[in-house]
């Protein structure tokens, strides 16, 4: 689990408008806190689940969308070109990474069903 921190140095570093100075500052802002916290190899383990599972009870075609072209609509009804724009839309800037954090994670599930 990333404190919000280390949640705020991992996002300048994945923003694609960082350069690489300050991509590798980010890194060693990262490891340092991650080592300070005395974090480990196994807590980045998956806990006895593959990568990429979705943990039982979630279903993230169930959550609503809730924009116009497809507002009202589960995230499984919607079309994937729909979706894939959506993305986009949603990641091109971190404001609205942020903003949209919880609906960026369930159209990543869906689509990559």
């Amino acid at each position: 689990m990333l404190t919000d921190q280390e949640k705020k140095i991992l996002a300048l570093a994945l923003d694609p408008a960082a350069a690489s100075g300050e991509i590798q500052n980010c890194a060693v802002k990262l490891i340092a806190a991650w080592r300070k916290r005395k974090v480990v190899i196994e807590d980045f383990e998956p806990n006895g689940q593959e990568p990429g599972i979705e943990p039982p009870g979630i279903d993230y075609g169930a959550m609503i969308c809730p924009f116009k072209a497809h507002k009202g609509k589960p995230l499984r009804d919607c079309p994937r070109s729909y979706l894939s724009w959506l993305l986009g839309w949603m990641t091109d800037a971190p404001d609205k990474r942020k903003k949209f954090a919880d609906l960026i994670e369930a159209v990543e599930h869906v689509l990559s069903k």
